[in-house]
């Protein structure tokens, strides 16, 4: 069966609550949904779209080609900074501690490492291409602005680091300036 026949029959297996799940991930929802999982603080909501969404998750098209996830963070954001770090210097093996938002697209991960003019200040940022076995495609669910092409990274699920390399600095700017004298 061809994946675009694959992707309907998911969506037909969706309970109402299921597709609602989904979309609170693929909206402004996802962050909350992630920091339930590894706090277990939030709304009773919250701990239902989680709930949801792991029974939606299991029913979805495996994805195993490669996938990107870009995270960056600021040092306002201490913890953060913490978790990149860690998964820079750290033990080359890592469980991932909640479900991680991927994409097919090499462009909107990278999208998610670098700044743009009204954006948060980020002090260090990491693209993960991931080689994934069982991360699912939310395929054909997309975001309300654009078809991120999402995959979803499972909860749980334990990566190993095969390399790392240091890019030059994402926001490195070059200016010519002059006095002027009055």
């Amino acid at each position: 069966m061809c994946l675009d026949n694959k992707f309907k029959e998911f969506e037909k297996s969706l309970t109402k609550n299921e597709r609602k799940a989904i979309q609170c991930w693929l909206g402004a929802f996802h962050e909350s949904i992630c920091c339930h999982q590894i706090t277990r603080r939030g709304s009773a909501d919250v701990a239902q779209y989680e709930q949801d969404l792991g029974t939606a998750l299991t029913k979805a098209v495996i994805c195993q080609k490669i996938v990107y996830r870009g995270l960056s963070a600021g040092n306002w954001r201490p913890d953060k900074i913490k978790y990149l770090k860690e998964l820079i210097e750290g033990p080359a093996t890592f469980k991932l501690p909640c479900h991680g938002s991927a994409s097919m697209e090499e462009s909107i991960g990278r999208g998610f490492t670098f700044t743009e003019p009204n954006d948060e200040e980020r002090n260090l940022a990491v693209l993960l291409k991931v080689q994934p076995k069982t991360a699912r495609y939310l395929a054909p669910f997309q975001h309300k602005y654009k078809d991120e092409k999402e995959v979803v990274l499972l909860r749980g699920s334990t990566f190993r680091r095969i390399s790392k390399k240091k890019k030059p600095d994402l926001e490195f700017w070059e200016l010519d300036i002059e006095e002027i004298i009055s």
